[in-house]
């Protein structure tokens, strides 16, 4: 992505390449007498592509975090939201309490991450069930996975037409959740807190999804209470890449052998 980038802004503002590997692509397709345009054109429309899905996450992100944050800040819960910060100012990360009947449990923000939790999610569990619930949206504030998560969806957006990536992001999602549950298990010192709160998340039909955070009740709930069940095995998420891994060997592949060709 970093040769991408850099070979764009020689498209448009001529700053030397010295070596750049799109640029040493499009040379070595000179040597083919057949089709050489239209491999070029292909060639520069997969860049375009590339380039102009990554603006346009950029710009979605960018209006969603100020879409939610002005909606989260609007109907913040005042009360308990001073309740829990002084409940855990040692945590030195902000928590907002909204006023909304539905489960919401997320993190947010790239680079200043905060908790956010509704009064619905209050309501709905004890004290130390909701301490595992916090517990979980600290690891990724401290993980700064809001950040990671973003840059993630970026690759896969802009560049799904490698198959592989699509499986590895969703991956490492599953993986992210896995030990977020697993810092608040340690931290909680037992397992039945989090089950309890995973187990009833299968049943709770009002859970409020936030588009461009890393939420709570977003992946792999199955595996996670796997893992609650069995806190001192490892467990092994199974991992199917098949076709997608074959693609994007093809595409590996076809770059090399125009390098190779070339040489």
């Amino acid at each position: 992505m970093m040769q991408m980038g850099w070979y764009v802004v020689h498209q448009i503002t001529g700053v030397s390449l010295q070596w750049n590997l799109f640029s040493y692509c499009l040379t070595a397709l000179q040597k083919l007498s057949f089709g050489y345009d239209i491999l070029k054109f292909l060639f520069n429309l997969v860049i375009a592509y590339t380039v102009l899905r990554m603006f346009m996450r950029i710009v979605r992100q960018l209006y969603l975090s100020i879409k939610w944050t002005r909606v989260f800040r609007q109907c913040t819960d005042q009360q308990q939201s001073r309740a829990l910060n002084d409940i855990y100012r040692d945590w030195d990360t902000e928590i907002i309490v909204v006023k909304d009947d539905a489960f919401i449990a997320l993190s947010m923000g790239l680079f200043h991450p905060r908790i956010i939790v509704s009064t619905g999610l209050l309501n709905m569990f004890s004290a130390e069930e909701t301490r595992a619930i916090l517990l979980h949206e600290w690891y990724h504030c401290k993980a700064r996975d809001p950040l990671l998560m973003f840059l993630v969806v970026l690759m896969t957006d802009s560049m799904g037409y490698i198959p592989l990536i699509k499986k590895l992001s969703h991956q490492f999602m599953i993986q992210k959740e896995l030990l977020a549950d697993r810092f608040a298990l340690k931290h909680m010192n037992t397992a039945y807190y989090l089950g309890s709160v995973l187990l009833r998340l299968t049943s709770i039909v009002h859970i409020r999804h936030v588009s461009g955070t890393v939420s709570f009740a977003n992946t792999g709930i199955n595996y996670r209470i796997l893992q609650v069940l069995k806190p001192n095995e490892t467990l092994k998420v199974p991992f199917s890449f098949g076709k997608s891994l074959l693609g994007s060997m093809m595409i590996l592949f076809l770059i090399i052998a125009i390098i190779w060709g070339s040489c």
